[in-house]
């Protein structure tokens, strides 16, 4: 283990205390410096020290400035060195008077400045003059002025009224808290248990400590900053410093409980999941019902969520399509939301909740309900009980995050919680012209392009206001960044792979058409790249899902159909949960696939790509003297397949980093070679039937047919759903959807797909081609698979029509070449489906 080690020089120091105590924080905090709080324990926090060695950083701190010879005449006069764009060059100084200040324990009388600062210092020296102080205070209020404007992420200063103290009065009354006002607090809390849930009656019973206590000009200047904008109905105040010193003083005196994050989402059958974790970390956990949810991270005992569970009720407000986060409080939601009760209420509250969906010990509406429907009946079962009003912090949520700026991609801005619908986003930098940037009356920000730059948000100020009360400075960017690895533990789990019978070759392309740099438009260039850079880690399906649905309004209700375009395309794989239903997703590493082709060797791109790789790849290829190209998909809403040729694609690989298959994957020649499972479908119940009218799974009485395909879903949600196909006593599982229901059109001999001209077309509203089947068409056509209004578009020509067929025997229609296979053949596919197929004598030919 490392040991920890004080700097040592004036430049150390300076750039740690520079960062930590006047730069933009690292939720984005931009808002003025009002005070500052320098002791043992924020020095050692600006070096990140372990906890202890607060003494040891205090120590360091005092001989640093004592070696420095320049101090002395710095505190007389001002600071001789010059400044640069990155630290003024003097703050270390004021951040020693600052950290006396501290020391003083709120003594005021004349000399206790210029005393402790020598007794810490261990000199003999009287400090009379100490005019610099305040000559460098100004200094650094307009160094920090011009770096704001410019764009730098250094936060403003406002300087207080300095008094009589013409010299040390800034740094006095810049400094906040000091152990007096920390003592003062302390006894208020403990005397007033309760103020901290009701902000009014806190403020009520502080004005009585303004007149009983002699109180420090800092305590009373963040009081009054408090008190006011509270009155003008602001409630972002998390970060008011009033706030803070209240918080940390609560903390302080007991244990400090988390936030529990629970989210209603709809997975691809309709049916409820909830997402749950503590304090919204980053990885989240799926739960078939809510009562699991809530057991797992023991949200009875949690700050935001446990009032709720001791009432009872708790409310979902959608965050999202599709997506609703839970809240104890009613007055967080607005419009429509998802309500939930205990079981024990289900007489009480079923008069005026119908609908309501059993899970795991709560009931939950199976629709979403007007709040003030919600209101009305929770009055008149008298469960509705208005709860505190609640301080928060300002935040930025919901959009894609690229290191610690956001996508600037129009589709996935995020969205801002705020206290106020008059919001003001505008360039940090004066004189830069960035694209304009709105915020919805939901709070969405809203750009009819994509953008890159750096902006401020703030709420508009109100009548009487002389400064906004908060302020949020975030980075937008217009691509993603490479990652350095795809290595989340995600990658580990086991794929759902769709097809079982594998062979590997080296590939020969014809037929491919120009290979050129095609210019048509693609228009899911933005969702890819929202779904690199969010990719890293890999994504719970839901969360997936939401990208997918932010790409248009088309896929608001209908995601699937794209998120199968992006499995197809070789973007995403899906892979099992351990120990829960249901699928995650991750990215596929970015690789090279080698074919022969009459330009040579051809080299194909495949994986998950962002803008910043694709530029990579060309100008690695076109620094060697090859040629990229580039080649639209089946769709508008189909991925663009890369390539190259003209170049080496061991050279290409090595220099990208990127694996590089001579003999990729393909499917061998046994027919329906679907992934079948050994698991037994006990302790299951029917989810959903496939519905041979309506093509696809319907959780009501489906229309009869010779063969069954059923949704088996674990009662409890400890395992996978299992797909069963039953047909003439022949019972088969899958966990793949999609081997399951080619296994029943298969048995049926009905058709799920037609061939069109150049292209297959998906016949129902589910199901496509297995994983490998895909992936080797999308190879030989060097085009992609996409969605098209409601159908689901795959390039083919009748070749490939062919011999898809010949792998799906009787799932293809159309196809006008007659394909007359001999005896033996038929018999041996047969045989080798497992009594899946039978041969059949029609038109003169033997045919399965």
């Amino acid at each position: 283990m490392s040991i920890w080690k004080p700097p040592t020089n004036f430049e150390e120091w300076e750039r740690a205390l520079v960062a930590h105590f006047l730069m933009v924080g690292p939720n984005g905090d931009a808002s003025e410096i009002r005070s500052l709080e320098v002791t043992a324990t924020t020095l050692a926090n600006a070096f990140e020290a372990p906890a202890g060695h607060e003494r040891d950083v205090e120590n360091a701190f005092r001989r640093m400035l004592l070696s420095d010879h320049l101090l002395w005449e710095a505190l007389r006069i001002g600071s001789h060195r010059g400044s640069t764009p990155a630290a003024p060059n003097f703050f270390c100084y004021l951040a020693l008077t600052l950290f006396i200040d501290s020391l003083l324990d709120g003594e005021y009388v004349s000399g206790a400045f210029r005393s402790k600062l020598a007794n810490w210092l261990q000199v003999d020296y009287s400090f009379a003059e100490l005019h610099g102080v305040a000559l460098m205070w100004e200094l650094l209020t307009h160094w920090l002025e011009k770096r704001a404007s410019e764009g730098a992420p250094f936060r403003r200063l406002v300087l207080p009224d300095p008094g009589t103290w013409t010299h040390i009065g800034y740094s006095r009354r810049l400094s906040f808290p000091n152990r007096k006002d920390i003592r003062v607090v302390e006894r208020f809390v403990n005397e007033n248990t309760s103020a901290l849930a009701h902000p009014r009656v806190l403020i009520r019973e502080f004005d009585r400590e303004l007149v009983d206590e002699s109180l420090s000009f800092g305590l009373i200047s963040a009081f009054e900053d408090f008190k006011q904008s509270y009155l003008q109905n602001r409630r972002a105040l998390a970060d008011d410093r009033f706030w803070r010193l209240l918080q940390r003083v609560h903390v302080s005196n007991e244990d400090h409980p988390f936030n529990a994050w629970v989210e209603l989402v709809f997975n691809e059958n309709s049916e409820f999941e909830f997402l749950a974790c503590r304090d919204n970390a980053d990885e989240k956990h799926v739960y078939a019902s809510l009562g699991s949810a809530l057991r797992h991270i023991d949200a009875a005992v949690s700050a935001n969520l446990g009032a709720g569970l001791r009432r009872e009720v708790i409310f979902f407000r959608q965050t999202g399509i599709g997506r609703w986060q839970a809240e104890a409080d009613l007055r967080a939601c607005v419009g429509k939301v998802h309500v939930a009760f205990a079981d024990r209420l289900k007489a009480t509250v079923k008069e005026y909740f119908g609908g309501l969906v059993p899970s795991g010990g709560w009931l939950v509406s199976a629709s979403s309900i007007s709040k003030r429907k919600v209101e009305q009946g929770l009055l008149n079962v008298r469960l509705f009980q208005p709860t505190t009003e609640t301080i928060y912090r300002p935040t930025l949520h919901g959009g894609v995050r690229v290191a610690s700026a956001w996508l600037g991609r129009s589709r996935y801005l995020p969205s801002i919680d705020a206290d106020s619908e008059d919001l003001i986003v505008r360039s940090d930098q004066e004189d830069v012209q960035l694209s304009a940037l709105s915020v919805s009356d939901s709070g969405e920000l809203i750009c009819d392009r994509g953008t890159d730059g750096s902006y401020v948000i703030e709420p508009m100020l109100k009548e009487h206001e002389r400064r906004s009360p908060w302020r949020l400075r975030f980075r937008l960017v217009a691509n993603a960044l490479p990652h350095v690895a795809l290595n989340g533990s995600r990658r580990q789990l086991e794929p759902l792979v769709d097809w079982d019978s594998v062979q590997r070759a080296p590939m020969v392309l014809r037929d491919t058409g120009p290979l050129q740099w095609e210019q048509g438009e693609s228009r899911c260039d933005d969702l890819l790249e929202a779904v690199y850079a969010s990719g890293a880690k890999g994504w719970e399906e839901a969360d997936l899902v939401r990208i997918v649905q932010r790409a248009a309004e088309e896929f608001e209700q209908r995601p699937w159909p794209m998120l199968r375009a992006l499995h197809d395309a070789g973007v995403i794989e899906p892979r099992l949960r351990n120990g829960w239903r249901g699928r995650v997703w991750t990215p596929a590493p970015p690789k090279i696939v080698t074919a022969s082709h009459e330009e040579g060797e051809l080299l194909l791109v495949e994986g998950a790509l962002c803008k910043n790789l694709v530029d990579e790849l060309q100008l690695c290829v076109e620094s060697e003297g090859g040629q990229c190209f580039r080649r639209l998909g089946a769709s508008v809403w189909a991925p663009v397949v890369y390539g190259a040729f003209g170049v080496s694609a061991r050279s290409i690989g090595a220099r990208l980093g990127w694996q590089v298959e001579d003999a990729p994957a393909a499917p061998g020649k046994q027919p329906l070679a679907l992934r079948k499972t050994n698991r037994h479908a006990e302790l299951y119940q029917v989810g959903s039937t496939w519905d041979w009218h309506q093509k696809r799974f319907v959780a009501t009485q489906a229309t009869q047919s010779t063969v069954n395909l059923t949704r088996r879903t674990h009662q409890q949600g400890l395992d996978h759903d299992i797909y069963r196909v039953v047909q003439r006593g022949r019972t088969d599982h899958y966990l793949s959807r999609t081997s399951a229901i080619i296994a029943a059109y298969a048995a049926g001999g009905l058709t799920l797909f037609r061939f069109e001209g150049d292209r297959l077309v998906r016949d129902a509203e589910d199901g496509g081609l297995p994983d490998l089947l895909a992936a080797t068409l999308r190879r030989r056509r060097l085009r992609a698979a996409g969605p098209i209004d409601e159908s689901y578009v795959y390039p083919c020509t009748e070749e490939d029509a062919a011999w898809l067929s010949s792998l799906m025997p009787g799932c293809i229609k159309g196809i006008s070449k007659v394909i007359v296979e001999s005896a033996g053949y038929i018999i041996s596919v047969a045989r080798r489906s497992s009594g899946r197929l039978r041969p059949q004598w029609r038109s003169g030919h033997l045919k399965l």
